[in-house]
Order: structure tokens, then sequence, then C-alpha cells
């Protein structure tokens, strides 16, 4: 019954080293969603610019770490991951995030039109003189 007992903080110790490998980067990518989320709602009302970079910001150094630090990556990784590069797609989101913003186009008024050259035309169509 002792031997039994002696093996349980092996199991400890290989529980912890699987909780900080697999617990540490899925808690860092559910807060970077979170805020990406949060972010992403606020910015249909002009607002969660920030939200957005500080959602990309926590999900690019979560991957970073956990294909640098933790060993998670491709198939030749310690701890393979299927579809591995696509964890990087905070790099993408971060890249559109920072570009300046396309309200200025997006909601530009249309210029004034120039007069028509053509004597008796409006834009709208031909002009009828009276007494034609």
């Amino acid at each position: 019954m002792t031997a039994r007992f002696c093996q349980q903080p092996n199991i400890n110790s290989k529980l912890g080293a699987l909780a900080s490998v697999i617990l540490a980067p899925t808690v860092g990518w559910t807060v970077a969603a979170v805020l990406m989320i949060i972010g992403s709602v606020l910015l249909l009302f002009r607002r969660g610019r920030g939200w957005l970079v500080l959602g990309t910001l926590v999900s690019i150094g979560t991957t970073g770490w956990a294909q640098f630090g933790v060993g998670m990556g491709g198939p030749d990784a310690t701890y393979p991951v299927d579809q591995w590069p696509l964890y990087w797609g905070g790099v993408a989101v971060l890249v559109l995030v920072l570009l300046p913003a396309t309200g200025r186009w997006v909601g530009r008024q249309a210029r004034a039109r120039k007069p028509s050259a053509v004597i008796g035309t409006t834009e709208t169509g031909a002009v009828l003189w009276p007494g034609t």
C-alpha cells in the first residue's frame, strides 16, 4: 500500500507538467478570443480597436510562447498540433486592425459634378426651351 502511495507524487508532477503545457496556452487563447470578440462587437459602433489590438497581442504572445517555450507546433514538434499555422492568425488580425480606418473612404461624400459643357442639358436630362 505504501508503494502505491509513493507513486502519487509522480502522477501529480506529470499532471502539473501537462497542465502547464495544455492549460496555459488554452487560457491565453481563450482570453485573446474573448478580447477580440468584445473588440469586434464594439467595432460595429466605431469603438473597440484597442480591444482588438490587445486581443491580438495576447494571441500572438500565447502562440509564440506555446511554440518556442512549450514545444507545440507542426508535425516534428514535441506536442504536434494539426494545422498549426492557423494559430498564428492573430498576426493577420493585428495587421488588419492597425491599417488606417477605411471609414474615410466608405463614408466620403461624392464630389460635386462638373457642370455640363453642352448647352441646353443638365445632369438630369434635356431642358425644354419655352416655345418648343
